[in-house]
């Protein structure tokens, strides 16, 4: 990954400090007609997990995800009966609940057999499961800011220097049904954040020659270890965890679930 790439010079700032903002979406949706808010209520709805298509995730992660996953329908859809992961894990047993999901976890589907088998074991109509299929933490991006004044000409913001980093991830979402042995939902949901970090300006030569070195930087040209050092004053903020963008993912598919 480049370290440095694709940054402005526009201002500058006196005061350190973090920003962040997040933004979703939801793709590739297909959804079965017969997929009611009706059957889900009469039917409930039993939460089998978050897996990763990179890692496999630690029992502390799994079960944290998980309960997000919960919390985030009941958020958007607070009505539905929602049995919780360890509870199903608990009803399968921990060994064969491991076997199942490892098979979502690898294919990002479940096969027939699978399905039989989770039908026979829960009493719960539907099963959600999600996948992370893509996490991309982009380049840090460096520009200068300008003071800001109101109209009455008071700064409002002083100048500085900001390093910006943005973290985007994609999960796969499906619901099956099991008592039809069919998925009646899945989509692809996306999750963007950024960090950002201020830097003061303290208008001193070497804080200025910073921004010559991220401009070499920029264009591929070596920089020399005064110059690194320089840079190392004005390091990337840490990008957004994964733990936060996860949830703004499933409350997005949580809004697209079947409502009365």
């Amino acid at each position: 990954m480049k370290i440095f790439q694709n940054f402005s010079l526009i201002g500058l700032a006196l005061m350190m400090g973090l920003a962040s903002s997040c933004a979703t979406s939801v793709t590739g949706v297909r959804k079965s007609k017969d997929f009611t808010y009706n059957d889900i209520i009469n039917g409930g709805m039993a939460i089998g997990g978050v897996f990763s298509i990179f890692e496999e995730l630690s029992a502390k992660h799994k079960n944290r995800n998980a309960t997000n996953l919960q919390l985030s329908i009941q958020e958007e859809r607070e009505d539905y009966p929602l049995t919780p992961m360890p509870e199903v894990r608990n009803t399968l047993g921990r060994e064969k609940y491991e076997t199942l999901m490892e098979e979502y976890a690898t294919d990002g589907i479940f096969g027939k057999p699978a399905l039989a088998e989770l039908k026979s074991a829960l009493k719960e109509r539907f099963l959600v499961v999600v996948r992370i299929e893509n996490d991309d933490i982009g380049d840090t991006q460096y520009r200068r800011e300008f003071p800001r004044k109101d109209a009455r000409g008071r700064i409002i913001s002083t100048g500085g220097i900001k390093a910006t980093i943005f973290r985007e991830i994609k999960v796969t979402a499906h619901v099956y049904d099991l008592q039809k042995g069919k998925s009646v939902w899945n989509g692809l949901v996306s999750s963007r954040g950024v960090e950002s970090k201020l830097y003061p300006d303290r208008k001193t030569n070497k804080d200025v020659a910073v921004l010559a070195a991220l401009v070499n930087l920029a264009k591929g040209k070596d920089i020399n270890p005064d110059q690194r050092t320089l840079l190392e004053k004005y390091p990337p903020p840490r990008p957004p965890p994964l733990f936060r963008l996860l949830p703004n993912a499933f409350e997005a598919f949580a809004d697209e679930l079947p409502e009365s």
